[in-house]
């Protein structure tokens, strides 16, 4: 059966993009200013709702898409010790979405480049994430995603 996209955004994609957009306002400081580190707990509790769903559906709601890769870029930027503490498959679901934004780069180029960010901080900071790769070919895949964009995109030259 076809799935109405209106429906399951009013029904289910719409209350998560608005807890998504107050937790990225709150990590970001535009709400109340607050250190990231007292907030890991809830944190994993969004990153449990997020991880449940399908990066397909992240990337077909514009609105979702967005808030989900401007929360995962910033706090890659500001902190990412938090996601030193996840669990690894959840950590590799995260990155499977950074790749997915990659690989889909002709959806939206803020979406890549907040993507490409935290690709590039995780790899700057890889001996704190070492623990979740060891059993993995992610880092090779997403190097490889990352060249072939660089290299072959046209857009990415101009």
């Amino acid at each position: 059966p076809v799935r109405d996209v209106s429906d399951l955004w009013k029904s289910f994609y719409r209350p998560v993009y608005l807890c998504l957009l107050m937790t990225h306002k709150i990590v970001t400081g535009r709400y109340v200013s607050v250190a990231i580190d007292p907030l890991r707990a809830p944190l994993f509790k969004v990153f449990e709702m997020l991880l449940q769903i399908p990066s397909e559906d992240i990337l077909t709601y514009p609105k979702l898409r967005k808030t989900y890769f401007a929360l995962i870029g910033d706090l890659f930027e500001r902190s990412t010790n938090v996601f030193q503490h996840m669990d690894t498959p959840s950590f590799l679901k995260l990155c499977e979405s950074l790749q997915a934004a990659v690989r889909h780069s002709h959806i939206n180029r803020l979406m890549t480049n907040r993507a490409l960010g935290a690709i590039d901080r995780l790899s700057s900071s890889m001996d704190n994430f070492a623990h979740h790769f060891s059993n993995t070919d992610m880092i090779p895949r997403m190097a490889s995603m990352v060249w072939s964009l660089c290299l072959l995109d046209s857009r990415w030259n101009a």
